[in-house]
């Protein structure tokens, strides 16, 4: 399992220059038919990130993370809302931390319910689930891990009005 060797230190990342627009457009494409079900739209945003941005990641671990994120907002997004995706070079949000030049800020927002603060304290940890849905509880903890493994970080912000999911990741080396 992915989650047992990254924590084990044994796996091996593949990292390439992976351009970031069509890699996040894949995976919203691959959402939609969990997000119809529910008639959720899901939008996506460019803020100061050319359509040419390139990351250094090893890409299906990096689509991987995104995809649980989207999975999990429109799990907990009411029916029909919007989920966001957006993304932003890193640092533009007020409270974090500038990162190196180039790296980016992918955020998903969804308008459920909230989680709250006692469980989203213990979100990134194994079996932790907000809703008691029949889920693994892996995809956070993994997505998390993979952010880290990337020179990342990933954090969750949450009211009664949803929640927020940033996730951090590094820029390839010259990009833009």
């Amino acid at each position: 399992m992915t989650l047992e060797k990254i924590d084990a230190g044994a796996f091996d990342l593949q990292t390439e220059e992976t351009p970031l627009i069509p890699a996040l457009e894949k995976v919203l494409q691959e959402q939609t038919i969990d997000a119809a079900a529910k008639n959720i739209t899901l939008n996506m945003m460019c803020e100061e990130v050319s359509n040419d941005q390139v990351i250094q990641v090893d890409r299906t671990l990096f689509e991987r993370a995104i995809s649980i994120i989207l999975e999990n907002a429109i799990s907990a997004a009411p029916e029909s809302s919007i989920v966001w995706l957006r993304i932003r070079k890193s640092g533009n949000a007020s409270g974090n931390a500038a990162k190196a030049d180039g790296a980016v800020e992918i955020l998903v927002e969804d308008k459920g319910k909230g989680i709250s603060d006692d469980l989203l304290s213990q979100i990134f940890q194994r079996f932790r689930q907000v809703d008691g849905k029949p889920l693994s509880g892996l995809g956070l903890p993994l997505a998390f891990r993979v952010s880290k493994l990337h020179g990342g970080n990933m954090s969750i912000t949450s009211s009664s009005s949803g929640s927020s999911v940033s996730f951090f990741s590094s820029a390839a080396p010259g990009a833009n």
